[in-house]
């Protein structure tokens, strides 16, 4: 059911959706008071916030996605504090190196 991964269609849709939780991000006011960025490509995502938000940055993110009937990868999800640690993102590794 659905549109198998590597469709051409895949990417749009994956906009779409991405689309409307950055608008539910930016609507319920969480990019100010959590003083985040959201960096999208696709279905990937990384939130940037201030220290001390992360772990209810991490519970937005799964509240608006099962609202949007979307599923978080728990695997590839994970809470990074920079410039001590480091996370890899569309093939590019950010931290302190």
């Amino acid at each position: 059911r659905g549109i198998p991964q590597g469709s051409p269609i895949s990417p749009l849709l994956a906009n779409m959706y991405m689309r409307r939780f950055v608008l539910a991000w930016k609507k319920l006011g969480l990019q100010r008071s959590l003083g985040s960025r959201i960096v999208t490509y696709a279905d990937d995502l990384v939130i940037l916030c201030k220290r001390g938000k992360a772990e209810e940055a991490l519970s937005r993110l799964r509240e608006i996605m099962s609202k949007l009937k979307l599923t978080v990868n728990e695997e590839k999800t994970r809470i990074c504090k920079v410039p001590e640690g480091e996370f890899d993102f569309l093939g590019f590794t950010f931290g302190r190196m």
